[in-house]
């Protein structure tokens, strides 16, 4: 979530939970096909290298021959598909929460596996940070690079608000360094810091599934 990936602005989250509960119909959208959107403006990925109040930019490698090149870190590895919680199937809050957290670990397995399909399922087509995310899923894939590192862990989630099935789900992620490799393992980006970020979720219970309609991060900062 550093990087600016989840640096969607809090407007559309507001914009979001707000059509959510004005609606007489409670199912969401048709998702999205999983070749994608194509047009998203991709983002980059997990963690941050430099100042950390703004989507900071990451370290990359200097094209002089004489700079030196980030080395893979180690312990960094690929990251294997996030457990179902098993709250997922819970139609209220716990669910909600549940749901919110879920997806939020899907995001950095999509980048270390450059496997869409999780994180497309729960996304409705009207969240852009889920677009964006496909779409930077999608350019990595092509480009043969992918992301080591970068899990997540939660604490103090908690349901702010909820109307005709949406739920405005508020937590902290705390999400450990990672690193842009290439197929052979030489890195591009490199993002060191472990980061704290505060997310706001808006997710919806329609046809006994869970759908993420936004996602926004405020006051991203060193853990």
């Amino acid at each position: 979530m550093r990087r600016g990936t989840l640096a969607v602005l809090a407007t559309a989250t507001a914009a979001a939970w707000a059509l959510s509960g004005c609606t007489d119909d409670a199912e969401p959208k048709p998702l999205p096909s999983l070749s994608g959107v194509a047009s998203a403006s991709p983002v980059p990925s997990a963690s941050s290298s430099n100042d950390v109040t703004e989507s900071p930019s990451p370290t990359t490698a200097a094209p002089s021959s004489n700079a030196s090149e980030p080395e893979p870190s180690e312990g960094l590895q690929e990251l294997s598909k996030p457990t179902l919680p098993k709250d997922l199937s819970d139609e209220g809050k716990d669910g909600a929460i549940a749901a919110a957290e879920y997806f939020l670990s899907l995001y950095p397995y999509a980048l270390s596996s450059t496997s869409k399909s999780e994180f497309a399922s729960m996304s409705d087509p009207s969240c852009e940070f889920c677009s964006s995310v496909i779409a930077d899923v999608e350019a990595r894939k092509k480009a043969k690079t992918h992301e080591i590192g970068g899990s997540m862990t939660f604490r103090n989630s908690t349901v702010a608000a909820s109307s005709e099935g949406s739920y405005l789900v508020l937590l902290t992620a705390r999400q450990q360094p990672s690193q842009t490799v290439t197929a052979s393992g030489a890195v591009v980006k490199d993002f060191p810091r472990t980061t704290d970020n505060d997310a706001t979720i808006v997710v919806h219970r329609a046809r006994n599934r869970w759908f993420v309609r936004e996602v926004s991060v405020d006051n991203i900062r060193d853990a």
